[in-house]
């Protein structure tokens, strides 16, 4: 996680300094659809393997048959989201009034079916609670964006060529996984034959879920590029960055515990799931409170580094969005409760209704306040998160009081 901040600041401040914010822009919103429309690639496969890779932790023939059978299905979905991806990004750059975004979409959607392969991998390795090899991994892709984003740079390439450092490294990387993992054995005939049905069957429910996750932190400058020039949403996104910098110090912890609440969750062990929820959210909470406030005190000092206009005028930004993120962060060690549980149904459903919220709030508020009321919008969805979770798990898991508090 450490690695990947480190990653994303001098990636920013690499083409915000050498290229312009307007080229910040135009990275940070091709990077905001592909990450989205990767979900879509995944399918949710990711997340049916890494529930039930720590499902049957102690059962390795059924591991192989799970991973064999979710390798499979997401090499296929993966490769039909890029045709559809890759055929549209010009649409889509005519819609947003930017060629270069188009242009840049398009390139990146070749790394499509690289990414659903390589979820899958990552989602074994989560569930198996191999946390080295999942943190190296992740290390590798921020690594390789870096790289190849900064030779675009050095060979003074068009903004859209920023497209290749989120296609080429995910390339490496599937290279790397089956180099070292290898390719599964697959029964066709007995067992695996009924993981593909159980895998679809888990997918479709969670899909809403594993698409709206990833755009649910970056609905605020995808719709911002609607409403506003890749000027001004180059500013805003300099802001942003630090804000999904400071998420994924919760994620970390999230995927920490995921696979030690699915034995506790099945075992219907109400107290040891709210011992859980404490601990791993004071954990959270923690981290990110003491990374949010060294962040606000040496914000400023960034001045010296960027355009003035970018620091000063994100400043307010990245302090309003503080106020959602800070309290939400408590929470989302916990926030993927339901896939543990069996129910990617009700988890996708969730979702849903914090995307909706998201949206309203971003459609009422941006075209009044501009990039404040992204800021604002953004954090009452945070907010509206928070407190949506542990409504729903008191009533759809019978946690009474919440996940803090059940009984």
């Amino acid at each position: 996680m450490a690695f990947l901040a480190a990653v994303g600041l001098i990636l920013n401040v690499a083409i915000a300094t050498q290229m312009g914010a307007a080229a910040l822009g135009v990275f940070n919103q091709i990077y905001a659809i592909f990450i989205v429309t990767a979900q879509i690639a995944a399918f949710g496969l990711q997340d049916s393997t890494q529930k039930h890779i720590a499902e049957y932790v102690n059962e390795k023939s059924i591991q192989r048959d799970i991973f064999g059978a979710a390798l499979m299905l997401s090499l296929f979905s993966g490769l039909s989201v890029s045709a559809v991806i890759y055929s549209g990004a010009d649409w889509i750059g005519h819609v947003t009034d930017s060629v270069q975004f188009g242009k840049g979409l398009q390139v990146a959607a070749l790394g499509l079916p690289f990414i659903a392969l390589n979820k899958v991998f990552m989602g074994k390795l989560n569930g198996a609670r191999r946390m080295r090899a999942l943190a190296v991994t992740q290390s590798l892709r921020g690594g390789g964006i870096l790289l190849v984003c900064l030779a675009v740079i050095a060979l003074n390439g068009a903004p859209y060529l920023l497209g290749l450092g989120l296609f080429l490294p995910e390339c490496f990387l599937t290279v790397i996984f089956f180099a070292f993992c290898g390719f599964p054995t697959l029964p066709w005939i007995t067992r695996w034959a009924d993981w593909p049905r159980r895998h679809f069957s888990f997918a479709v429910r969670a899909l809403g879920y594993g698409v709206l996750t990833e755009s649910y932190i970056r609905i605020d400058i995808i719709m911002l590029g609607f409403f506003v020039s890749d000027f001004k949403v180059g500013i805003y996104s300099f802001a942003a960055m630090f804000i999904e910098g400071l998420y994924q110090v919760a994620v970390v912890v999230r995927s920490v515990a995921n696979p030690i609440i699915v034995p506790l969750v099945l075992a219907a062990k109400k107290s040891a799931i709210r011992s859980l929820a404490r601990k791993f959210g004071m954990l959270s909470f923690g981290a990110t409170g003491v990374v949010a406030l060294t962040l606000a005190v040496s914000y400023p000092l960034f001045a010296e580094f960027f355009p003035d206009e970018i620091v000063l005028a994100s400043y307010p930004i990245l302090i309003v969005l503080f106020a959602g993120i800070l309290p939400y962060s408590f929470f989302v060690p916990m926030d993927q409760i339901f896939l543990q549980a069996g129910r990617p149904g009700i988890q996708s459903g969730l979702m849903i209704a914090n995307v909706f919220m998201n949206i309203v709030l971003n459609a009422i508020l941006i075209p009044r306040y501009g990039l404040i009321g992204a800021g604002a919008a953004t954090a009452a969805a945070f907010l509206f998160a928070g407190i949506t979770l542990n409504v729903v798990a008191a009533r759809a898991l019978g946690y009474r009081g919440g996940l803090i508090f059940v009984r």
